[in-house]
């Protein structure tokens, strides 16, 4: 369904951005551990009631809930920590013979570059020749540039580990203290709305938290399987650091309007450069499987209503990139489906 980009819906829209950027600059940095600790909560109470219904004390089988999902949750990071630290210790080991084999290709694509420029109008020559020659000067410091930023991740994490201390720790005593609580604390929520929240505000969010939550499942079920054919398929072919890097291209199919073909094609175009015409091919036959899977699939999982228009797609990567940077790319679409979804809440009924 194609989604309206009238003047109504565009402030919806820039109300739902506004009132984000303002929850996440000034209010979620103080409720952020209170929100994970009643999630952690809330995600136990099944458990936690069945336990309750047998006998056992609240407070007892909270501890015992709460206690399990953090050490299931505990046990899964650690098993993923080991892969990524080990994924990316081999890739930091075996970045100079990386950039080894880039040089070739690099070359190649160097002298290109200037043949291009040979055949310019004498007048635009000189631009282009020094347009080119930054751009490799710039290339030729990538690998310097990039142990600069990764020093300065690492004292930034490191500067920051007593705040996270304290944020983990303020998360995991509230979620046990929620959870002792629980029903009592939802009561006097509902007990506490006015009767006209709770009559329609109420159904409209939770209705627009079963839309988005169905589409965040979705995605995170494609991206999973981008993620398990990647893997295969960087085994088959014999990648190092397989998993690694079908994480990080997992990631980027995610984003809107980017896709897998971002990082295969031009890794594809550089084998060939490199006189690799097997593992070229083999790259995009790949990115085939991946985007055909992924093209017969969505519309499945995530339907068509759920669909964007590709304007407002555009229009909500750029304002969320300039609002939150990187991160904001990931979020922008989920704040302009939820724009979608309150306008259709908000729109009177076809007479």
């Amino acid at each position: 369904m194609q989604k309206p980009l009238g003047s109504r819906f565009i402030w919806i829209l820039g109300a739902v951005f506004l009132g984000s950027w303002l929850i996440i600059r000034y209010l979620l940095p103080v409720v952020l551990p209170f929100l994970l600790g009643a999630g952690i909560a809330a995600l136990a109470e099944k458990a936690v009631s069945r336990l309750c219904g047998k006998g056992m004390p609240r407070a007892l089988a909270s501890g015992l809930c709460v206690t399990g999902i953090y050490l299931l949750l505990s046990t899964g990071l650690y098993f993923l920590g080991v892969v990524v630290y080990r994924e990316l210790g081999n890739l930091l080991r075996s970045l100079p013979e990386l950039a080894a084999a880039l040089s070739g290709p690099v070359e190649k694509i160097r002298v290109w570059a200037y043949g291009l420029t040979d055949r310019a109008p004498q007048d635009l020559r000189p631009l282009l020749e020094s347009a080119v020659a930054s751009l490799f000067r710039g290339a030729s410091s990538l690998a310097a540039r990039g142990a600069e930023a990764l020093l300065t991740l690492v004292s930034g994490f490191l500067t920051h580990v007593p705040d996270g201390l304290l944020f983990l720790g303020t998360a995991v005593l509230s979620s046990f203290m929620i959870s002792a609580r629980y029903p009592r604390l939802k009561a006097a929520v509902r007990e506490r709305l006015p009767a006209v929240l709770t009559g329609k505000l109420l159904p409209a969010v939770s209705g627009l938290r079963k839309a988005l939550g169905g589409w965040l499942r979705a995605q995170a079920r494609l991206m999973g399987l981008t993620f398990l054919i990647l893997t295969a398929g960087f085994l088959i072919l014999r990648v190092e650091f397989a998993v690694l890097f079908a994480a990080l291209i997992a990631l980027v199919d995610a984003v809107p309007m980017l896709g897998t073909g971002t990082v295969l094609i031009p890794w594809s175009i550089l084998r060939f450069l490199d006189r690799d015409p097997a593992m070229a091919v083999g790259l995009l036959a790949l990115y085939g499987v991946s985007m055909t899977t992924r093209t017969a699939l969505e519309p499945r999982l995530v339907g068509k209503h759920m669909g964007l228009n590709p304007l407002l797609t555009l229009c909500a990567l750029y304002a969320g990139y300039r609002l939150w940077g990187v991160l904001g790319v990931l979020v922008a679409p989920v704040l302009a489906i939820c724009a979608v979804q309150i306008y259709g809440m908000t729109r009177p009924a076809p007479g």
